[in-house]
């Protein structure tokens, strides 16, 4: 899977490469030299690798695009990504903050809260832009509901469940096994 990305992504989710670099500013501009990040997986699988990946590229849409880094193992945010690309590279800004833009209802956002911020201040805080928009531009009525979720939730978000009960299930067998080589020792004695 591919993800287009801004150089702030990386910043947000606390995430750098393990190899290489993250995005310049410019690679994030359209018409700049086409770069690449791909992950610990795709290099391994398709690069066997290469400790030379830096000199290698990766053609994506006819275009060879420079390999300037490697994210860490186990790094495919968003969506299992393999392969991340500047979203400038699409030919699609993406707006700075305070930017007057509204093109992009199809981009998820992920940020930081403000130190001693709730996710119920964030919530209101979007909502209160939200409804600023659609009162300056009533075609954006069409646009999605802006919702604010920690990323936790998003990621893991109906599994939670089944996470706890697998959880609550390891440490039974925990217990059970404890439990058996305490008897065990006491038999013994």
């Amino acid at each position: 899977s591919v993800s287009y990305v801004s150089r702030e992504f990386y910043d947000a989710i606390g995430v750098e490469p393990a190899q290489g670099r993250a995005f310049t500013a410019e690679e994030l501009n359209p018409g700049a030299a086409p770069a690449v990040l791909i992950s610990h997986g795709y290099w391994q699988r398709y690069l066997g690798g290469a400790a030379d990946f830096a000199s290698r590229s990766l053609t994506i849409g006819d275009r060879p695009h420079a390999i300037v880094g490697i994210m860490p193992p186990g790094f495919d945010f968003p969506d299992r990504s393999e392969i991340w690309l500047p979203a400038g590279w699409m030919g699609v800004q993406v707006p700075a903050p305070g930017a007057a833009a509204r093109c992009c209802s199809w981009l998820v956002v992920v940020a930081r809260l403000k130190a001693g911020s709730s996710l119920a201040q964030a919530q209101t805080e979007m909502d209160t832009i939200a409804r600023r928009i659609l009162d300056q531009h009533p075609e954006a009525r069409e646009s999605p509901a802006v919702v604010v979720i920690p990323l936790l939730e998003q990621m893991v978000g109906p599994l939670r469940r089944s996470f706890l009960v697998l959880m609550g299930a390891v440490l039974f067998v925990l217990l059970i096994a404890s439990a058996n080589i305490a008897s065990l020792m006491l038999s013994r004695a």
